[in-house]
């Protein structure tokens, strides 16, 4: 399992300071600046997902979020059985440097295909579910389309920063590669020049 010290740091921590990362970063964009965009990073039982294409739809992904003016530190609820869907999730609110969960408690944003449920007042973009209130629900396509005229750059995120909150636990920014999670594994293995299999 990948530590902390495995992380690229955009400003290295230090003994009173956290430093800054950013978890999609690590796991693709400096994979892409490193000459691996070709390198096979995501399979599925339809498609093999190279690097750079990975990074396309997770930063689509992550513009459509950002259009939402989600803010780094705000909750992420992701409710979606597809693993490429929860992948792209994962990563695209990491790119944003918002808190993955797998509660709508306390959340800012939604993403779901019906297995957690919107939240009043809350954006959602819905996968499967049609939307039912247009001004804060979205569905997943034209989201993602919206997103692919607009991707968003990565967020510089402190170390000591919450990265994720899985069952009431938070974990921080550092720890992540680190965590026996399905978002930790996900980034570790990403950023290991790892294929993952879906």
């Amino acid at each position: 399992m990948a530590t902390r010290t495995d992380l690229t740091w955009f400003r290295a921590p230090g003994a009173d300071r956290p430093g800054t990362t950013n978890l999609c970063y690590h796991a693709l964009d400096r994979r892409v600046i490193n000459g691996e965009a070709s390198s096979p990073a995501l399979s599925t039982a339809d498609r093999t997902y190279d690097v750079a294409a990975l990074l396309e739809e997770v930063g689509a992904l992550a513009g459509a979020m950002r259009s939402f003016d989600l803010a780094p530190g705000q909750v992420v609820a992701i409710g979606l059985g597809d693993p490429l869907l929860r992948a792209l999730s994962v990563l695209a609110t990491l790119r944003l440097g918002a808190v993955v969960s797998d509660s709508n408690e306390g959340a800012a944003m939604v993403l779901t295909d019906g297995s957690i449920d919107p939240v009043a007042g809350v954006p959602a973009l819905l996968h499967g579910p049609e939307p039912v209130d247009p001004v804060w629900q979205l569905e997943w396509q034209f989201a993602l389309k919206a997103g692919r005229t607009n991707p968003a750059p990565v967020v510089d995120v402190a170390g000591d920063a919450t990265a994720l909150s899985l069952a009431g636990a938070t974990v921080l920014t550092r720890d992540v590669v680190a965590h026996d999670s399905e978002a930790g594994r996900l980034v570790a293995a990403l950023g290991a020049g790892e294929v993952v299999a879906l």
